[in-house]
């Protein structure tokens, strides 16, 4: 059950009005989580969430549509699932019925939050201004990483803030050799390192210092690839002589082939259907 952790009454300052109009990109886990405060004046339902805490009214979602009742709908994002209202009358009615289950949804609205005396609950929902239908799944993805970026750069910046931060004007440039940095998450290893100049030479040398053994690398695979099929040909020739079969033991034995390649080239064949293994556990073209 929702709860909220407050319930001020306040009164909104001017330049305040011009934040609230901003659409927040919240996850749907969050839009329901109970740490949201909402505040109340004469006039609005003003909610809090945040670090540093930040007001807001409207908000942006993108998720999937699960049900449908009417002017009513329900979006997932995969974090959480909230009702939409969409009015009946307003500038999209005529584009309602282009909205079906499973189609991927964005909806601009303002939150709102009442009390169900039915079922003695708070229940929070989306009244939806406009929405767009989205048919590009990448859509999806980027929205979920544009989220995160504004949750860990703005919405609770006081969280992942770095724990210090030096900042340092450099007189003259051998300066830098004397500066010891505390940086966050990871620390500095506080011993120096001697760094030295080294003359460029203009070459390009150092542009192709592993073409070399990439090459090498290349002609390894082409061995492998070269071995294994020998050996398939010998096993495949091998067992044009012997209708009714051989086992494993007895191809190693007369192609002394070791067992590690035998067992890859005998796969690589009933892969491809040239040899089948019978009940005896025979190999047979």
């Amino acid at each position: 059950m929702l709860k909220a952790t407050n319930s001020e009454t306040f009164s909104i300052k001017e330049y305040e009005y011009e934040e609230l109009k901003t659409h927040r990109m919240l996850f749907i886990h969050d839009i329901l989580s109970p740490e949201i405060t909402i505040l109340h004046n004469k006039e609005h339902q003003i909610f809090q969430i945040g670090n540093p805490k930040f007001n807001f009214q409207f908000i942006r979602i993108l998720g999937l549509v699960t049900d449908i009742n009417e002017d009513t709908l329900w979006i997932d994002d995969s974090t959480g699932c909230i009702s939409v209202k969409l009015p009946i009358n307003g500038l999209y009615s005529n584009k309602l019925n282009i909205i079906h289950s499973g189609c991927q949804l964005e909806v601009l609205g303002c939150l709102k939050e009442i009390h169900n005396k039915s079922i003695n609950k708070i229940e929070r929902y989306i009244e939806g201004k406009s929405f767009n239908i989205k048919n590009d799944p990448i859509y999806e993805i980027l929205r979920s990483l544009e989220i995160i970026k504004l949750y860990k750069e703005n919405y609770f910046s006081g969280i992942h803030k770095p724990k210090k931060v030096t900042s340092i004007m450099l007189e003259d440039e051998d300066d830098v050799n004397d500066i010891k940095l505390s940086t966050y998450p990871g620390q500095v290893n506080p011993k120096k390192r001697k760094l030295e100049e080294e003359k460029e030479e203009n070459n390009d040398s150092d542009n192709y210092s592993d073409f070399d053994n990439s090459i090498y690398d290349f002609e390894d695979i082409t061995n492998i690839e070269s071995s294994f099929r020998e050996s398939e040909n010998q096993i495949f020739e091998l067992l044009k002589k012997y209708p009714n079969g051989l086992s494993f033991d007895s191809i190693h034995k007369k192609l002394n082939i070791p067992n590690e390649d035998l067992n890859q080239s005998l796969q690589n064949l009933q892969a491809s259907s040239k040899i089948y293994i019978n009940q005896n556990k025979y190999f047979i073209l």
